[in-house]
Order: structure tokens, then sequence, then C-alpha cells
């Protein structure tokens, strides 16, 4: 019978975080897949039953390719990470508007009826409509726009990327970062610590919630004042596309404005999104973990959770190092 005790150490213990699993490359192409195809869905709204062809729609889809590749944990290789999230984001860009243009197409009987009649699939005379030289300028048009915008949503994407697949890489290229983001305590790189210190969100968050809010809900008062005007119940349903899509800019605005840490000596304040505010002492800390190595979740000794960060934020670092100086349990 094999030795189970001299099998390498990561066939012992499956939870090691230096052998920790790095998920899967069919998980995460369908994350991508799933998450592009959610994140088509204001731009085909805006197109289809607006005729609007928002090119700034296009920004989204790249980062909710991203977030279906995290959500169903896609192997953590960078390379493949980029390239699959790139290739699903700009093949979501051309089937949306392909599609799209389907649907608009197709929304008269008669030329549904004329192209029936002829013997050609939807799908094959929407093709030739759209490649015909006449169409050239428009198809150009309205599809560049929208991919130029993607691509830019797309390289903005590379450090949330690294961030996700390489976390040690992304926190050492942060301006202070001094300390690995595992938050293991390595005296030779300690930050001296201020008597107390606020983790926060940065400004740049704020700005961004503020600028995905307000285009949302231009988008949607649009579609209502055009749903009133020209009594279009497809509008309203549209708008009603949009005010979901704009609730997450809510959120992302509170929890910019509102969600801290304070340290003061040994005691601990955090604020939430909600600004629900809970205080504790270092003593009343469990243990800190470390998901992903994306941040650090801090529970109590009861294992409650009572705060969590992520790397980036303002003070991220002085907040592990806080942790590892007053020796608190590090896990995985």
């Amino acid at each position: 019978m094999p030795d189970w005790q001299s099998a390498p150490s990561a066939l012992r213990d499956p939870c090691s975080e230096d052998e920790a699993p790095a998920g899967g490359y069919v998980s995460g192409l369908i994350g991508a897949l799933l998450g592009a195809a959610v994140g088509t869905v204001p731009w085909f709204a805006a197109a289809t039953f607006a005729n609007l062809y928002v090119g700034w729609l296009g920004f989204l889809i790249g980062w909710a390719a991203l977030y279906g590749y995290k959500l169903l944990r896609g192997t953590k290789r960078t390379v493949y990470a980029g390239v699959v999230i790139y290739v699903c984001s700009l093949a979501a860009i051309g089937l949306a508007y392909f599609f799209s243009n389907l649907y608009s197409l197709f929304r008269d009987t008669e030329f549904a009826a004329a192209v029936d009649g002829a013997g050609l699939s939807r799908v094959r005379a929407t093709w030739l409509i759209l490649t015909d030289s006449q169409n050239t300028g428009i198809v150009l048009k309205d599809l560049g726009i929208s991919y130029v915008i993607g691509i830019l949503g797309l390289l903005s994407l590379r450090k949330k990327i690294v961030a996700y697949t390489d976390p040690e890489k992304a926190a050492a290229s942060l301006p202070g970062a001094a300390i690995p983001a595992s938050g293991a305590a390595d005296p030779a790189s300690a930050l001296p610590l201020p008597a107390s210190f606020t983790v926060s969100e940065k400004k740049s968050s704020l700005v961004f919630g503020i600028v995905y809010l307000v285009f949302f809900c231009a988008l949607m008062i649009a579609s209502l004042f055009a749903a009133a005007a020209g009594n279009d119940t497809e509008l309203y349903i549209v708008a009603l596309v949009f005010a979901a899509f704009a609730a997450p800019g809510v959120y992302m605005v509170l929890k910019a404005k509102r969600r801290s840490i304070t340290v003061s000596g040994s005691s601990v304040t955090c604020t939430g999104a909600s600004g629900k505010t809970t205080a504790f002492s270092a003593s009343e800390i469990g243990f800190v973990r470390h998901p992903n190595l994306s941040g650090i979740r801090i529970y109590g000794v009861d294992g409650r959770k009572l705060a969590s960060a992520e790397i980036g934020m303002l003070n991220y670092p002085l907040l592990v190092q806080y942790l590892a100086q007053r020796g608190i349990e590090q896990r995985g």
C-alpha cells in the first residue's frame, strides 16, 4: 500500500494555499461567455428597441465577461484568461449587433413574408443585407464605434485580470505596497504604523460609480420620455432594463463614500455601504482569510465575519501589516 504520509504536501493538504486549485479552463470560458452575453443586454435593448447605437455600452461587455470568468472560477493563467475574456467580449459585440438587426428587420411582417417566400433563412437574409456594399458605411459606423469603446474597456481590464490570476504581482505594483497580498509578516519590509489610520475606497471608485449611475439614469429617462411620446410599450421595457443596470451604480456610490475601516490603537471601527457601523477590539479578532489573495476577510473569535478589505483600497497595506504585527492567525 502506498505511504500516504510520503505523498506530496499538495495531496495530503488539498487546501494548501501554495497549491490551491487553479480553477478550470472550461468553466472560465463558459463564465466569460455568459458574462459577455449579459453585458450586451443594455446595448442590445438600446439598439433594438430604441434604435440607439450607444457605443459606450460596449465598455460594459468586457467587465461583465471578467465577472463571469471569476464567478465560475476560471483558471488563473493570465494569458488564457486575457485571451478568453477579450475574444468572448469582441465576439459578443458582433453577435449583439447582428441579432439586433435581425430582430429589427423581421419586425416588418411584409419583409419577413417576402424573405420566407423566397426560401431564404432569416439569418442568411440578415447577413446579405449587412454585407451589401450600400450598407457598408452604416455598418462600419455603428459597429466600429462599439468596437472602439469595447476595446478601450478591455484595455482597462488588464490590471483587474492580473489581480485575479496573479494577485501577488498585482499587490506588488500598488503604490506603497511593501508587503505581500497574503499578509505574511516580513519584519524587514514592515511599514511604520501610525497611531491611527483609515482604510477607504479611492476617489476614482466614487467617480466611476457616479459616471456609471448618471449614464444609465440618463438612458432610462430618455427611454421613458420616448415611450410616453410614441406610446411604445417596448421602450418602457428598455427603460426597465436601464433601471436594472443603474441600480448597481447606487451601491457603487454609497460604497465609495461610506465604506471604511478605521484603526486607532487596539480599536477597530468598520462602516459599510449602508452606513451601519461596527466596532470591535483587536483581541476580538480570531483569524484573517485571504480569498484568492484578492483582499482580506476579518473574522471574530466566534467565526463571525467582522470586516473585509480589498487590494487597491487606500492604506490597505497598513491594515494587513497591523493584523500581522498583532499576531492574528492568517488563513488561506
